[in-house]
Parts: C-alpha cells; sequence; structure tokens
C-alpha cells in the first residue's frame, strides 16, 4: 500500500541519517548512496538475501506503482536513480511548509471567523486533494521569483484543465490543481533574496 511504502521510506532515510552522523564521527566508515544503503538497511536487518531481495523488489516495485501519484514517492524513486541530490529532499520538504503556511494564512483571510482548529482541517483536506486556481497562484505568485512564477503557473494551468477535462466541475467555480504535482526545482523567491539576488521571493 501507499502508506506502508511511505514509512519504509522514511524509515530508510532515518537509518541513512544515522548512518552519515557515524562517517562524520569515525572517518574509516565510508558514506552511501540511498541506493547503497537501501541494501545495507536490507541486511542489517534481515541478514539473509533471499528477504533483501523480496524487499528491494517491493521497494522498487511501490516506487513504480506510487510514483504518479506521491510526491514523496516519486522524489524517492528520483534520489533512488541518482537523477537528484539526496538533500533535494530537504528543499521539498521545506517547500511544502511553506505551502501549508501560505494556505493556511490564504484560508483564514478568506475565512477570519473559522476556529485554527477549522482551518487547519481544511488546509490538511486541500493538502489531500484539490487546491483551487486563485489559491495554488497566490502560493506560486508569492513563492517563487517572476521568471519562475509564469512557468510554473502556465504548467498548473494546463494541468488545471488537462484535470477539469477528465471530470468537469460541478459547479462554476475556476480550475483546480491536484496535490500530487511534482514541485520543480526552480529557487524560491527567499532564497534568491538572501543570497542577494533581486526580484521578490517565495
Amino acid at each position: 500500500t501507499l502508506k506502508a511504502a511511505r514509512e519504509f521510506i522514511d524509515e530508510l532515510y532515518a537509518s541513512k541519517a544515522r548512518h552519515d552522523e557515524r562517517c562524520a564521527q569515525d572517518a574509516k566508515l565510508l558514506r552511501e548512496t540511498v541506493e547503497q544503503h537501501l541494501y545495507s538497511y536490507l541486511n542489517t536487518k534481515y541478514g539473509l538475501k533471499q528477504l533483501i531481495t523480496r524487499d528491494v523488489d517491493a521497494c522498487l516495485d511501490a516506487v513504480r506503482r506510487f510514483s504518479a501519484e506521491d510526491n514523496d514517492v516519486a522524489t524517492f524513486g528520483a534520489i533512488l536513480r541518482n537523477e537528484v541530490d539526496e538533500p533535494f529532499r530537504l528543499v521539498q520538504r521545506q517547500l511544502k511548509e511553506t505551502v501549508r503556511a501560505l494556505l493556511t494564512a490564504h484560508l483564514k483571510g478568506r475565512h477570519p471567523h473559522k476556529s485554527d482548529a477549522q482551518v487547519a482541517s481544511s488546509v490538511l483536506a486541500k493538502t489531500r486533494g484539490v487546491v483551487q486556481e486563485e489559491e495554488w497562484r497566490d502560493v506560486v505568485l508569492y513563492m517563487y521569483a517572476p521568471e519562475d512564477a509564469a512557468l510554473l503557473l502556465s504548467r498548473l494551468a494546463q494541468k488545471a484543465a488537462a484535470l477539469a477535462a477528465d471530470s468537469p466541475p460541478r459547479g462554476g467555480g475556476g480550475g483546480a490543481a491536484g496535490g500530487g504535482a511534482r514541485p520543480r526545482r526552480s529557487a524560491p523567491r527567499s532564497r534568491r533574496e538572501s543570497d542577494g539576488g533581486g526580484g521578490a521571493g517565495r
């Protein structure tokens, strides 16, 4: 299941972090890629080649099955294949936290009489489902420099149009984007500003 896949990925990341800490303290220990640590982790856990092979196959199958619907799994797969650097997952985590904070601020502004618990519930529902166009547009414009925002807005609009074509909205509201779209690696505004660059920030 997707839940089991995410739990396994989190366990592997935690084990990799502990291994990296030991490497920092002992120069004789060799650092490992996530792919290498996958085998080391399972070898420590089982010690039996048959069980290691079984879980590696299950892990790779889960990446194939769930990458299209879950961004964390897709990112893990990209790291496993050495397509992105391992620290990218930390950047991604910060992006997700910022998006949640911006959605919270947006909803509080629109519904000032709702309690914090009600707003938090709405944010959770949106991050697991559908974000309306005015919401994701505001988030993108705040987070990214103008040229990056324009590219992202264009691609999100295409995604929203495709979703609308597959499942026409019942109401007359604007387009929506699903929560599973893969975040791009363009730099958030705040990072550019901290580096001394121009333009508005994330």
